[in-house]
């Protein structure tokens, strides 16, 4: 019912906030969204940190920021490419763009080596074509992209490899404090 609270998992409200964002912007970045307004009250904070090593999505609460922030993690190798959700759902949406804008290729000549490889100057053109076309449909989801042809490949496939850097969001926050001491001059007792 409208206005009833339940007591229900994290996921529910971290995927309704994913589905409210572009695919490149993180679920807990508060510059664009804040806070989850979803969620009233976080139960169980203190499991977090377990969440975070086990490279499970969750939510938590932070010290002087009003709400429930979260965070989007992914079931991957803390160096594979889909750590964060927001890693995965802009590589997602890169080869969704990327696949039907590669498809009109299919059954297209294009002209070949003399070892017959393509030529450099036909990869070229499609590199370009598929760059902009995600740029075009995605701009801002991600920082660059890099779109590369395999030149080696000499059966007819069409071998792409997309390599997509995404926006970089600050997750850990290291500062220091000490003592600066600065003598201008000498002191006489």
């Amino acid at each position: 019912q409208p206005g009833r609270p339940e007591i229900v998992g994290c996921m529910r409200s971290a995927f309704a906030r994913a589905l409210a964002l572009d695919p490149g912007i993180d679920i807990g970045d508060q510059t664009v969204s804040g806070p989850m307004t979803s969620v009233t009250t976080g139960y169980q904070t203190d499991v977090a940190a377990s969440l975070a090593s086990a490279r499970l999505s969750y939510l938590y609460l932070l010290a002087g920021v009003p709400g429930v922030q979260a965070e989007g993690l992914l079931f991957d190798s803390p160096t594979g490419d889909y750590t964060y959700l927001a890693f995965g759902r802009v590589i997602d949406a890169v080869m969704f763009v990327g696949y039907l804008r590669q498809t009109k290729y299919l059954s297209t000549a294009q002209r070949r080596n003399p070892d017959g490889t393509i030529t450099l100057s036909a990869a070229v053109a499609i590199e370009n074509d598929l760059k902009a076309t995600i740029l075009k449909y995605l701009a801002g989801q991600f920082n660059d992209i890099t779109v590369t042809v395999d030149r080696t490949n000499t059966d007819g496939k069409l071998k792409i490899l997309y390599a997509v850097q995404p926006l970089l969001y600050i997750k850990q926050i290291e500062g220091r404090a000490g003592i600066r001491q600065v003598l201008t001059a000498t002191q006489t007792l």
